[in-house]
C-alpha cells in the first residue's frame, strides 16, 4: 500500500510520525507531505499512491487538495471539539480560574468556532473518516449532527520502539512521582501539585511537558511549599528514564502518558473523566474527576503501600499488552489503521 501522509509543520513529534514509522515497518510506502502557509513545502514521489491520510482535521483541507489532482481517496480524522472553546462546556469546568485567563479565552469562541465549523465541512468531503472515540465524537456533533457513516475509531498509539530503546534495568527507583501534560488548564497539572500539599512526605513532582502555565504552575508550587522540577518536553530518552526512576505517574487529565508507564510496569493515577473510561478503563487507578482531596488520598496511598503501587504497575502492563487498555502497542496500531485504509482503496 502506498500513503500519502498530509503531516504537521513542526519540529515536535506527532503520533502521525509514530504511525509512519510503523506502517513503514510493515512494509507500507509512506510519502510524508508537509505543508507551510498553504504551500507545499517538502514531498517525495506521490504517483500512483493508493490513498490520501490526513491524520488531523487542521491538515484535510490540504489533503482534499491533494485529491483534486491525484483522484485517490482521501481518509480524514478529527480528533475532538474542546468545549470550553466552542461554548458548550464552561471555562471554570476545564480548568480556567483566573479572570483574565478567562477574558481572553471567552473573546476566541467566535474565532474557534469558526476554525472547527470550517475543518468540519472538510472533515464531511473525506471518502473516509475517524475520530479516537465515541466521546470525541459527540464532542464534534455538539457544533452541529453530522451522518456518522463511514467514521472509524482511530486506534490510540504508543510509540513503544522509542520508549524500549531506552529501557534500563540499571536504573534506581527515585522518591519521586512523575506527570506528563501540556501546560493547559484542562490537563489539570495545578491539581497535582495543589494535592502534594496536603500529602505526608511527598515525594519530588518531575513534569514533562510545554505550554503557557509553566510559570504559573511553578509560582503555585512555591506558595504551597511543593517541591516541582520541570524536566523538558520528552521529545528524548529522557522521558522513558523519567518514567522509569519514578514511583509512578499522576496524570489526570491524560491517558497516553499511562500506557507509556505501562510499558515499564509503573502505574498512573488518573481522574475518571468520561473521555478516559470509554477507551482506556483499564489502564491506571480512577479517582473522583476534579477532586483533589481523593487526588491526595490515591497519591498517599501509593506513598505508604509501594506492595499496591508494583501489583498496579504489573497489571496495567498485561492489559496493555493483551490489548484490553484501549491504547495500542505501535505495531498493532498501525495493523488496524491499515484494516481501516482497506476500506477506502479501490
Amino acid at each position: 500500500m502506498k500513503i500519502i501522509a498530509v503531516i504537521p509543520y513542526g519540529n515536535i513529534k506527532m503520533d502521525s510520525d509514530v504511525y509512519c514509522d510503523a506502517l513503514e515497518k510493515l512494509g507500507h510506502t509512506v510519502v510524508r507531505v508537509i505543508f507551510y502557509n498553504n504551500k507545499l513545502i517538502f514531498s517525495k514521489d506521490c504517483k500512483e499512491a493508493d490513498l490520501i491520510w490526513c491524520p488531523y482535521e487542521q491538515e484535510i483541507d490540504k489533503g482534499l487538495f491533494l485529491r483534486d489532482s491525484l483522484n485517490i481517496p482521501v481518509v480524514g480524522h478529527y480528533e475532538w471539539v474542546p468545549p470550553w472553546r466552542v461554548n458548550t462546556g464552561s471555562l471554570s469546568e476545564w480548568g480556567y480560574d483566573n479572570i483574565n485567563e478567562i477574558v481572553e479565552e471567552t473573546s476566541k469562541i467566535s474565532t474557534h468556532r469558526k476554525n472547527y465549523e470550517y475543518w468540519l465541512n472538510c472533515y464531511e468531503k473525506c471518502d473516509l473518516k475517524t475520530t479516537p472515540s465515541s466521546y470525541c465524537l459527540n464532542t464534534i456533533k455538539s457544533i452541529r449532527d453530522i451522518n456518522t457513516y463511514n467514521i472509524f475509531e482511530k486506534p490510540y498509539i504508543i510509540d513503544d520502539q522509542l520508549l524500549l530503546k531506552y529501557k534500563d534495568d540499571a536504573i534506581v527507583k527515585k522518591n519521586q512521582i512523575l506527570s506528563i501534560a501540556r501546560l493547559v488548564p484542562h490537563k489539570r497539572i495545578s491539581h497535582v501539585i495543589k494535592a502534594l500539599s496536603l500529602v505526608k512526605n511527598a515525594p519530588v513532582l518531575k513534569i514533562i511537558g510545554y505550554g503557557p502555565e509553566k510559570i504559573k504552575l511553578e509560582n503555585l508550587a512555591e506558595d504551597l511549599n511543593v517541591n516541582v522540577e520541570f524536566v523538558g518536553e520528552g521529545q528524548s530518552g529522557d522521558k522513558a528514564k523519567f518514567i522509569q526512576e519514578s514511583l509512578f505517574l499522576v496524570t489526570p487529565y491524560a491517558s497516553l502518558p499511562a500506557g507509556e508507564a505501562a510499558l515499564f510496569k509503573v502505574p498512573t493515577i488518573l481522574y475518571d473523566i468520561e473521555a478516559h473510561l470509554t477507551k482506556h478503563p483499564n489502564i491506571g487507578k480512577y479517582v473522583k474527576k476534579d477532586s483533589i482531596e481523593e487526588l491526595a488520598k490515591a497519591i498517599q496511598d501509593w506513598i505508604d503501600n509501594p506492595s499496591e503501587v508494583t501489583k498496579e504497575g504489573e497489571k496495567n502492563y498485561n492489559n496493555l499488552i493483551n490489548g484490553s487498555s484501549g491504547l495500542n502497542l505501535s505495531e498493532t496500531a498501525a495493523k488496524k489503521m491499515v484494516e481501516i485504509f482497506k476500506k477506502v482503496i479501490k
